[in-house]
């Protein structure tokens, strides 16, 4: 819960409030009122990239209809494995938000940013943590460890830096 208040003036502060209160809305909502885990998940995630697609200027009617879309598309299944692909297309459109932001400071002022370098490393995380349940459930539980403990790392950087005062590396320009 530590990250969102560094973000608060120079970050992605609804992203990572989000982030934050995701888990122990997921506890809180399948322990007292038996909803769901996957629900609760795709509920806060939808609520993440619309977060993302504000701070990077996109948010409108057609990025909100397609996100309701796919989670929507498999509300009916409520088959834990059926709630991972929406769940990853939601996090790949993040990652192309945040990709378009990343290149876009890249473009008009010539550095790139490592805040936005670590925060598409770990959509990136997630998105595979995904897929490992996906395709290799044994091989996932190893996985998800190791991808948990790089992601506390994470939790650190973004504690200590915001996209104000991150680090900033210019880009040599070619002869």
């Amino acid at each position: 819960m530590l990250p969102p208040f560094k973000q608060y003036k120079g970050g992605l502060f609804y992203y990572f409030l989000i982030l934050g209160i995701t888990d122990p809305a997921v506890y809180l909502a399948f322990r007292y009122l038996k909803i769901e885990s996957s629900l609760t998940y795709m509920a806060c995630y939808f609520f993440q990239t619309i977060s993302v697609l504000y701070y990077s200027k996109k948010l409108n009617f057609g990025w909100v209809f397609l996100c309701v879309t796919i989670l929507s598309s498999t509300y009916y299944y409520l088959h834990p494995y059926s709630m991972i692909f929406p769940l990853v297309i939601l996090h790949l459109i993040m990652v192309y938000h945040l990709m378009a932001i990343f290149l876009g400071e890249i473009l008009s002022t010539h550095r790139f940013n490592v805040y936005y370098l670590v925060i598409l490393f770990y959509e990136f995380t997630i998105i595979l943590k995904c897929l490992a349940l996906i395709y290799s459930f044994c091989a996932a539980v190893y996985y998800f460890y190791i991808i948990t403990a790089i992601e506390v790392l994470f939790c650190f950087y973004f504690i200590f830096y915001n996209a104000e005062n991150s680090l900033r590396v210019k880009i040599k320009a070619g002869d």
